[in-house]
């Protein structure tokens, strides 16, 4: 008897290996034999398609990337939105903190600070205006620089008050940095949008279209019919 059940447990063995297209431990001759007699391993071999069935893994299909032109997409639907109030008082906030620094980028005049202080200052200054351009371009970057855009109007502010308190400069004299000070609450008003928002209804996915299915293998007709 346990000759019998080593027998029977090399033969499933292999004809495991077999299925799974592995080496075995006994060839196809031995396998045939020993089934002739006996019908336990034969009730095996004769599950392993089925078994086999559900377990092929097959090679994914190659899928083209999406990305580029889904960026692509979502950029053109974002250009074609429409001029929001918003987006027309930062495109003016934009060009005029560009224009303010251009004195001191240029001429290096910017107060009492010297000429080589100024144009650093007239650089920064225009490079802030740039990227408010950019946000007025591509609203959707609001996010990403609300945080610059709340540190720099933050840190005017408490130096205005400290300036003016301390009689360094009238209080008149902070009024070139309004534009900056406006930014932040721009900007934030921007960050506030729904991500997608920009998209119209006729570039949103269809649901319909993207809603999940069931389908049938092949050979279930068979199986069922």
């Amino acid at each position: 008897m346990a000759e019998e059940i080593l027998a029977c447990g090399e033969v499933v063995e292999s004809i495991s290996a077999l299925a799974d297209g592995e080496a075995s431990v006994l060839d196809r001759t031995a396998i045939g034999l020993h089934l002739g007699g006996c019908s336990e391993c034969r009730v095996f071999a004769e599950s392993i398609p089925d078994r086999e069935r559900g377990f092929v893994v097959d090679s994914a299909p190659t899928m083209p990337d999406l990305g580029p032109s889904i960026a692509s997409r979502s950029a053109r639907a974002e250009r074609r939105q429409g001029w929001g109030v918003t987006r027309l008082a930062l495109a003016l906030v934009a060009v005029s903190v560009v224009a303010l620094s251009l004195p001191a980028l240029f001429l290096g005049e910017d107060g009492a600070a010297p000429s080589h202080e100024a144009r650093h200052l007239g650089a920064f200054s225009m490079a802030y205006g740039i990227g408010l351009m950019v946000i007025v371009y591509r609203p959707s970057r609001a996010r990403a620089f609300l945080l610059v855009t709340m540190l720099l109007a933050t840190s005017l502010i408490i130096t205005a008050i400290f300036d003016v308190a301390q009689g360094n400069i009238p209080l008149s004299g902070e009024v070139i940095h309004v534009p900056e000070v406006a930014s932040l609450v721009l900007v934030w008003l921007l960050a506030r949008q729904r991500p997608g928002s920009h998209l119209g209804e006729t570039d949103r996915a269809d649901p319909a279209i993207v809603a999940l299915r069931l389908i049938d293998e092949p050979g279930d007709e068979d199986r069922t019919g």
